[in-house]
């Protein structure tokens, strides 16, 4: 953007500012940056993992068992049903569908025009991902052995990290905010590692609050307190 001489609302030079504060509340920057998470976002991570899933988890073992047993006489009885046998399920998706909440919570931070947009693709990509996991569970799982909830509990846990960084993106917008209407770039009441350190304490003040606050969390082995701790 420096090459081509983009410039900011008050006409200079994007390459004329001085502060990463500046540079980040610029309007260039930050539309620059919410195309390149949009896109990271959607359809490459909300997507399609999910839409190719069911071809290599399901259907493609499936279609690879079923002709080896045509083509192979052997397989016979116990080998044969084994060849075909269903998948166990799995609670991976907790971890999915939290790092997806991680990249929704980073568009607050940046120009709001990409927010409608992200959120609209996350909404209908998690939608797939629900009736997919029902259609899994239905026809495609062998059996479900979860022995305790401590994987649900860590998994709301897990969540106090997204809606960490939506309170710090709350300051940050406040901030900007603070400069007025007519107010430059930088020109909030917090001005460089002030800024940065209230967002820190921000979101550092609701992990902590969520973890202390999060049902179940002393009945966990994978707590994720004494994570953070150790």
């Amino acid at each position: 953007m420096v090459g081509v001489g983009a410039r900011v609302a008050d006409g200079r030079l994007l390459g004329s500012l001085q502060s990463f504060q500046e540079i980040f509340e610029s309007f260039p920057m930050q539309k620059s940056v919410g195309k390149l998470l949009y896109k990271y976002c959607f359809p490459c991570t909300f997507l399609v993992p999910f839409a190719v899933e069911p071809f290599l988890a399901q259907l493609g073992p499936y279609n690879v068992g079923s002709m080896l047993i045509r083509s192979n006489a052997r397989l016979r009885g116990e080998n044969a049903e084994r060849a075909l046998e269903l998948s166990e399920m799995e609670q991976g998706r907790y971890a999915d569908v939290v790092f997806n909440l991680i990249l929704v919570a980073c568009i607050p931070f940046i120009a709001p025009a990409y927010m409608a947009w992200t959120y609209g693709t996350f909404l209908l990509s998690h939608l797939y991902i629900y009736f997919y996991d029902h259609w899994k569970t239905l026809r495609w799982a062998r059996k479900f052995y979860f022995s305790s909830d401590e994987v649900h509990w860590f998994g709301q846990q897990l969540l106090c990290l997204p809606l960490g960084l939506l309170a710090a993106s709350a300051v940050f917008k406040l901030n900007q905010m603070s400069g007025g209407v007519h107010g430059g770039l930088g020109s909030g009441v917090l001005k460089g590692p002030k800024l940065w350190g209230a967002m820190a304490a921000a979101f550092i003040v609701h992990v902590v609050v969520h973890l202390a606050l999060s049902p179940g969390a002393q009945n966990t082995k994978f707590n994720l307190r004494s994570v953070l701790l150790h």
